[in-house]
C-alpha cells in the first residue's frame, strides 16, 4: 500500500540486533523525530537476518545479502515517494561506497528529499581518489545533503560537496544514560582519600579502541605505587583477542586491579558504569574516529576523559578541561593524564566542564532542534538529478 503523505520521515539504516554504535545512533535519530511527523523506520538488516555491517569487508555471501536486503530496502521505500528520508548508513570505504553507489541510491524515489548521514571520519578521502571520483559526483548530486557529526569533518569534504548541502548534526544518546541532579551529586561527594582511582574502559574489544594501552597503564601505575581498579567492558571479536588481553594483562602485573565484565548492551547499565569509575580511558588509534557514543555517554554522567587526538575526538574534548589528550599507542602518556585525577579539584573541574559540554551540545533537545532545522530549511530541489547541474570539480 502506498502512502502519500507528504509528512512521513523515514529512517533508513541499521537497527539493533546488533547493537552497534552506528545502529544506537540510527535508533536515537529515530527516537528523536518521532513525535516530528508520521515517522517510518526502514531496516537495510532486511531479509538478512544476521544484519550487515557498514564497514565490513565485503566477501560474496555477505554482498548477496546485502542486495536481497537492498531490495526489500526499495520496496518499502517506495511505499513514501513523497517522504523526507534520512539514510544513516554511507560508508566512507572505497568498497563500501562502491555498495552503496550501486545498491542503495537507486532505491530512493525521484520525489522523495534524501539525507545522506556519516557516521564516520575520513569521508573527505574517498574524494581523493580519480576512480572514485565519479561514483561520489552521482551521489552527491542525489542526496539534497550530506550530514556529518562535526563541523571539520563537513569542511574536509568541501572540495566536492557544495556549502549548500554540507550540513552538521552532533550526535546524542539515549535518555536512560543521563545522568539525574541528585546522581551527580553523589558522585561528586568528597572521596576517601584513601580509595583507588576507579578507570573504565568502555568499547568492543579491539586492539585499535586501545584497551592494551589502558592494561599497560594499569600496570605502569601499580608499579609506582597507585591506587588503581580498572573495568573493561565490551565485546570480543573473537576468542584469540579475549586470550591475549588475559595474557596482557598478567604480564604488565594488572592482575588484580583489571576486571572484564563482558558486553554491556542495556543503556541503563552504561549509566551505572559511567557513575561507578571516576575516569573513562579511550586511547583510541582507529583513524575513522568520528563522535565516538561514549563519549557522549561519559560526559553525560561527569565522567572525565583521558583519550586521544586521533579524528575528530579534539573536536568534542578541549585537553586540560573535560579531560585529557594523548597520542594514541603511548601507553604511559595514558598512566601519566590518568594519575592527575588523583587531584580531586582537577577531577572535580572536569566532572563539571564535561556534563556542561554534553548540556551545551549534544543534549537530546539540542539535536533534535538540529535535525529538525537540517530538515527543514534545506529546499526539495536542490538534489541536482533533475537540473543536471554540477558542483565542485569532479565530473
Amino acid at each position: 500500500t502506498e502512502s502519500t503523505s507528504p509528512h512521513h520521515i523515514v529512517v533508513a539504516g541499521y537497527f539493533p540486533p546488533p547493537t552497534t554504535g552506528q545502529a544506537v545512533s540510527t535508533e536515537r535519530v529515530a527516537g528523536l523525530l518521532d513525535s516530528a511527523g508520521e515517522l517510518v523506520r526502514v531496516s537495510l538488516q532486511g531479509t538478512h537476518s544476521r544484519g550487515v555491517r557498514a564497514e565490513a569487508a565485503p566477501t560474496l555471501s555477505g554482498t548477496l545479502g546485502y542486495a536481497r536486503a537492498a531490495r526489500a530496502w526499495r520496496r518499502e521505500l517506495r511505499r513514501y515517494p513523497s517522504a523526507t528520508v534520512l539514510w544513516t548508513s554511507i560508508s566512507a570505504k572505497a568498497a563500501g561506497h562502491l555498495r552503496d553507489t550501486l545498491l542503495v541510491l537507486p532505491a530512493f524515489a525521484p520525489s522523495q528529499r534524501v539525507f545522506g548521514v556519516v557516521h564516520w571520519g575520513g569521508f573527505e578521502r574517498l574524494g581523493a581518489v580519480p576512480w572514485m571520483r565519479p561514483l561520489v559526483a552521482r551521489m552527491v548530486r542525489r542526496l539534497n545533503g550530506v550530514v556529518f557529526l562535526d563541523r571539520s569533518l563537513a569542511d574536509a569534504c568541501a572540495g566536492f560537496i557544495p556549502e549548500h548541502k554540507r550540513l552538521v548534526v552532533p550526535n546524542t544518546i539515549s535518555d536512560d544514560v543521563i545522568a539525574s541532579g541528585p546522581e551527580l551529586d553523589v558522585r561528586r561527594a568528597p572521596w576517601a582519600e584513601s580509595r583507588a582511582l576507579r578507570v573504565l574502559f568502555f568499547s568492543n574489544m579491539l586492539p585499535e579502541k586501545g584497551y592494551g594501552d589502558v592494561v599497560r597503564a594499569i600496570g605502569r601505575m601499580r608499579s609506582d605505587g597507585v591506587a588503581v581498579e580498572a573495568t573493561f567492558a565490551g565485546a570480543w571479536p573473537d576468542d584469540g583477542q579475549a586470550h591475549r588481553f588475559a595474557h596482557l594483562v598478567e604480564e604488565c602485573g594488572a592482575g588484580d586491579a583489571a576486571t572484564y565484565v563482558g558486553a554491556v548492551r542495556e543503556r541503563a547499565d552504561v549509566r551505572r558504569l559511567m557513575l561507578g569509575h571516576d575516569v573513562l580511558a579511550f586511547p583510541s588509534s582507529y583513524a575513522s574516529e568520528a563522535q565516538p557514543l561514549v563519549i557522549l555517554e561519559a560526559f553525560a554522567c561527569g565522567t572525565p576523559i583521558v583519550t586521544t587526538t586521533v579524528g575528530a575526538i579534539p573536536n568534542i574534548v578541549t585537553d586540560g578541561v573535560e579531560g585529557r589528550l594523548v597520542m594514541p599507542g603511548d601507553a604511559a602518556a595514558v598512566a601519566d593524564a590518568l594519575m592527575q585525577f588523583q587531584d580531586r579539584a582537577w577531577w572535580l573541574a572536569a566532572s563539571h566542564a564535561a556534563r556542561a559540554r554534553f548540556d551545551a551540545q549534544f543534549s537530546p533537545d539540542v539535536v533534535r532542534r538540529a535535525w529538525l532545522h537540517a530538515i527543514s530549511t534545506v529546499p526539495p530541489s536542490r538534489h541536482d538529478d533533475a537540473t543536471g547541474s554540477r558542483h565542485g570539480p569532479y565530473p
